[in-house]
C-alpha cells in the first residue's frame, strides 16, 4: 500500500506542467475561452495517448 501512495504522489507530481498551464491560462483570456481551452486539452489528450500507445507498441 505504502508503493502505491508512492507511486500515486510522483504521478500527480509529475502531472504538473507549467507549460501545460501557461497555455491554458493563456487560452482563458482569449474571445472564446471554453472552446480554446476544449481544444487545447483535447489535442494534449490525443498526443499523449498516441505516444503511449506507440511507446506500447515499441515504435
Amino acid at each position: 500500500m505504502e508503493t502505491l501512495l508512492a507511486i500515486g504522489g510522483l504521478a500527480l507530481l509529475d502531472s504538473i506542467n507549467p507549460s501545460a498551464l501557461l497555455a491554458t491560462l493563456y487560452l482563458l483570456k482569449r474571445s472564446r475561452p471554453a472552446a480554446a481551452v476544449t481544444t487545447y486539452m483535447a489535442g494534449v489528450f490525443v498526443t499523449y495517448f498516441t505516444v503511449a500507445v506507440l511507446l506500447m507498441l515499441g515504435l
